[in-house]
This record gives structure tokens, sequence and C-alpha cells, in this order.
């Protein structure tokens, strides 16, 4: 890395940093959502999924595909098809623009950091490629 171009270092150091701070985002977003406050979340969004099976019964990747399904109708409410829309019909009850920001940022937070820590890492490692094969 001695010697690198510095806008090859810039968008290292950028990406890097991208994914750490969606680390601790993504981290608070769990203790909100998952430990602190998971049952005024739930009682809110009435997902029917926890009308058969209590939140805390189901194990971690189906409390997160609850979160999913909350988080896919909070950002695209209005697609029809595929897993967005069986996300929109299931929580058809819910209007997006009316929920409450204290029971909307712990679920934008987790899957919001999710995926950009995935593309922030996904760019760091396209950088690293990128730069051995041009020698660096």
């Amino acid at each position: 890395m001695i010697g690198a171009n510095p806008t090859f270092t810039f968008a290292v150091s950028v990406s890097l940093t991208l994914a750490m701070l969606s680390f601790g985002v993504v981290m608070l977003s769990i203790l909100v959502a998952f430990i602190w406050r998971w049952r005024e979340i739930n009682d809110y969004y009435k997902h029917p999924l926890l009308e058969r099976y209590p939140f805390k019964s189901l194990p971690f990747p189906s409390q997160a595909g609850v979160y999913l399904d909350i988080f896919l109708h909070l950002q695209l409410p209005w697609v029809r098809s595929g897993i967005i829309g069986n996300a929109n019909l299931l929580l058809k009850h819910i209007d997006p623009k009316k929920v409450p920001f204290s029971l909307r940022w712990p679920i934008a937070g987790f899957w919001g950091g999710m995926l950009l820590g995935l593309t922030s890492q996904i760019v760091f490692f396209a950088l690293l490629a990128i730069n051995q094969m041009s020698g660096g």
C-alpha cells in the first residue's frame, strides 16, 4: 500500500469506514429492535406470522425475516410482485407514511445497515482485486 494511488487509498478507506459505521448501526439497531423494544414494535406492526407464534419463540433468522417484511413494506410500498409484493400484502394494514420514527428507525437501521455494509464490503474487495490486477 506504500506508494499506492491516492484515489485507491481514499476509496479503500471510505469503504472500510462505511463498513464499520454499518456495523455500529446494525449493533445498535439489534439492541433496540430485538432486545429492548421488540414488544412495542411487534404490537404496532402486527405481522400475521406473530398471530400464530410469539416473536421470542421464533429463531433469530425468522425474527429477522419478520423485520425484513416490515423493512420492505416501509421502503417499497407500491411493489406488488415477488417477495416485496408478499411483504406488502402481509402488512397492507400499515400505512408507511404514518409510522412513527421511533418504530421505524430500528428496523430501517438494521436492514439498511446490513445492505450498506454488504455493499461497502463488495466495493472493498473489488478495489483490492482491481488493484492487484493492475499490478499495484
